[in-house]
């Protein structure tokens, strides 16, 4: 994989920083005539979806889509092509068109390592692989066969084509994953639906069942030929991470062409949807598993992350004494530093600090993409110091409840930067001892939700909050932190309860504690 960061010489000390390089992404076709010769031959190619094509089965409006981003993306043939370190290293993403080729032991064992790197792929698979549809049948193997000689490694399968029209699915709302956050549709026609092993790591980002789809032309029947995964989950669009990469599988190819029969690039939200899988293979959110020169004055990185679905989860990894694994998300070692949107409005640049706790050394930081919505296994959110209040991403707060000692804040109608939700953060609690919330016994998230309402200068209210006895925010200075007044900053910790009551106490230096909601979910 090609190195996302760089070290900088600043006033005589060593700051790392990020850049947001081009990204690059290779676009892999094969060559089978209508009846089925592989490679064609002297006969007509029969609908390789070149990028180079601007016809209706063309994939031009792809490449554009692509190179809209910044990247460059270039189209490699499948059987003069070898995945081997040497044309793996040059890519970020790979995307896997209408091929023929199965990849031999080495090359996947070269693919596999260069995801679990970081790279990134996306597969899907069609009849026409193999030919016309009417000649060799649409459901012959050829393209199947191609894709899971990859894809059956990682808990995927994709099935043969089904001949099942045009079809549309979306996603559950509040899904999670950037790609899918706000539940776009996705659509196809033909369809070679993704089979998921159940008892692996892939997860279905739209599902492919009934209570997802949003339009079919023809009922479905899924035909399981060559599907190994025994009662497997379907999906329109599935996703396995593997390693610091990840590999993602669509339903079908229609939404990756122009303008060809059923449906195609521009129909329901597939461009976008597309635009969204790239970005997200190509890792465009500032993740990296790179180890840095953390200084006694700290270490500043700028990430880019949607606008509407911000990267909530920053992660912290230090050299001494830490076990790979173990990461530190929205520790008080993170300070944000500020934010500017890209150009078009679509994203925004994000600059925070990894502070050191007492000493120098090297630390790798991790940005998550992660939308700010309730997970389904939410628990209970509280709105502190207010009354019961629906959040913009579908969250229900109650109202205040569970606190020990304190007064409220009540300032109603001032605009709070880096939130939808101003009122929210109009209202906290402030000089109090302690929330202790009746849970059952296991293991949480515990997300708490901060605006300095008052001061208007960094030393003026500073505290420490503990979860369970143990102390995870030390000295905080929401004015210096966030940094200002009326600024949301939101911070979340993992912990574990087990005397059924989750006890969140605080104390100040200077001036009192505050706070503005709590969000506990389950893990």
């Amino acid at each position: 994989m090609k190195r996302m960061l760089y070290l900088l010489c600043c006033g005589g000390y060593l700051m790392g920083a990020q850049t947001l390089p081009a990204k690059t992404v290779a676009y892999i076709h094969g060559d089978v005539a209508e009846d089925g010769s592989i490679p064609s031959g002297t006969a007509a190619p029969y609908d390789q979806m070149l990028l180079t094509d601007t016809g209706n089965k063309g994939c031009s409006q792809f490449k554009a889509m692509v190179e809209a981003q910044g990247y460059a993306i270039s189209q490699h043939y499948d059987q003069t092509t070898t995945l081997n370190a040497g044309f793996l290293d040059q890519f970020d993403a790979i995307v896997f068109g209408l091929h023929q080729k199965v990849w031999s032991t080495a090359e996947k064992s070269a693919l596999d390592l260069w995801i679990r790197a970081g790279g990134g792929i996306l597969m899907y698979s069609d009849s026409a692989a193999g030919g016309k549809y009417n000649v060799v049948g649409i459901n012959n193997p050829v393209g199947q066969n191609a894709v899971n000689a990859i894809l059956s490694g990682y808990g995927m399968q994709v099935s043969v084509d089904q001949g099942g029209g045009v079809r549309s699915y979306t996603a559950s709302t509040n899904a999670p994953n950037p790609i899918i956050w706000d539940h776009p549709v996705f659509e196809g026609e033909g369809v070679s639906p993704v089979a998921i092993d159940p008892a692996g790591s892939a997860e279905a980002l739209i599902p492919l069942d009934d209570a997802h789809r949003i339009y079919e032309s023809k009922t479905l029947a899924i035909d399981p030929r060559g599907i190994s995964i025994a009662s497997p989950v379907w999906a329109a669009v599935a996703h396995c991470r593997v390693g610091n990469g990840n590999v993602i599988a669509i339903f079908d190819r229609q939404p990756m062409w122009n303008n060809g029969p059923g449906s195609d690039i521009n129909e329901e939200d597939n461009k976008e949807i597309l635009r969204r899988i790239v970005r997200y293979l190509a890792r465009d959110y500032g993740n990296s598993s790179e180890w840095l020169a953390l200084t006694a004055e700290g270490l500043e990185l700028t990430y880019r992350h949607w606008s509407s679905a911000r990267n909530t989860h920053i992660g912290v990894q230090v050299s001494t004494n830490l076990p790979e694994g173990s990461w530190q998300f929205d520790s008080n070692r993170v300070e944000h530093i500020g934010t500017l949107p890209d150009a078009g409005g679509e994203t925004a640049r994000t600059t925070v600090r990894f502070i050191p706790n007492d000493q120098p050394g090297f630390a790798r930081v991790a940005i998550t993409p992660a939308t700010n919505s309730l997970p389904a296994s939410s628990i209970i959110a509280i709105n502190c110091g207010g009354s019961a209040f629906a959040g913009s991403d579908g969250t229900v707060y109650q109202a205040d409840n569970y606190f020990v000692g304190g007064h409220t804040d009540t300032l109603p109608g001032n605009a709070v930067a880096n939130t939808d939700d101003d009122l929210l953060y109009n209202y906290a609690r402030s000089n109090f001892s302690a929330y202790n919330i009746p849970v059952a016994n296991g293991t949480y998230t515990v997300r708490l939700k901060f605006a300095e309402t008052y001061w208007t200068a960094a030393n003026k209210r500073v505290f420490d909050i503990a979860l369970e006895g143990s102390l995870v925010i030390d000295d905080l200075d929401l004015f210096a932190t966030a940094p200002g007044k009326w600024v949301a900053y939101d911070l979340q910790f993992p912990v574990t309860v087990t005397d059924g009551t989750l006890n969140i106490t605080a104390s100040a230096s200077i001036n009192n504690a505050l706070l503005n909601a709590i969000v506990v979910t389950g893990q």
